[in-house]
């Protein structure tokens, strides 16, 4: 199940509205979506394209929001089967926005990153504030950008015996260079590359 946080009704009780945990991707939303990024695309000056942009730009940035969210919900569920259980679709999505806003935290984009949903997904919500996770947190902080899926695939690998990491690609010495002298040396040696 989606650890100890989903059982936390505090964060869960928090009224929604006009949340992106409440907004629908209809197909009347997703018609004008479409509508929208094709005026872009037929808009015939650079102008007409930024002022079709200004006035959708929220819009625009609800539906991939929310189009992302969805995504990574059911990426987590793929890969830890059950993760979710019976956790309502909106604590779901409440629950990847708090992970995505982590990487505030940490100097980097939430909107852009995925990285950090899927380093929550192993650790917890809060394991910034866990001790047990200290050099985790220490070690993101250096280089977010870099070290948070650094950081997930040596979770992967100390804790969870994977091989491989979320892209498939095989976890070798080579492709956790970046992850030491920052992170514990792991007792099980990471395979050599041209192994």
């Amino acid at each position: 199940m989606c650890l100890p946080e989903s059982q936390d009704k505090s964060w869960q009780s928090i009224p929604t509205e006009n949340r992106i945990e409440d907004f629908e991707l209809t197909p009347e939303v997703m018609e004008r979506y479409r509508n929208y990024i094709q005026s872009l695309d037929n808009a015939k000056t650079k102008e007409e394209r930024m002022r079709l942009s200004d006035l959708n730009r929220d819009f625009y940035d609800r539906v991939n929001e929310k189009r992302f969210i969805i995504e990574m919900e059911q990426e987590l569920e793929k890969e830890f089967p059950g993760f979710w259980r019976d956790v309502p679709k909106k604590v779901r999505y409440r629950w990847i926005r708090r992970a995505m806003n982590k990487a505030k935290k940490f100097g980097d984009d939430p909107k852009q990153n995925n990285s950090i949903v899927e380093l929550c997904a192993r650790i917890g919500l809060d394991f910034d504030k866990d001790p047990k996770w200290d050099y985790i947190t220490k070690f993101i902080k250096q280089n977010p950008e870099d070290n948070i899926d650094i950081a997930t695939d040596y979770i992967d690998w100390t804790i969870f015996g994977k091989t491989h990491d979320r892209t498939g690609t095989r976890i070798t010495d080579w492709s956790m260079r970046g992850a030491h002298p920052g992170l514990p040396y792991p007792k099980k040696p990471y395979p050599k590359l041209n192994d």
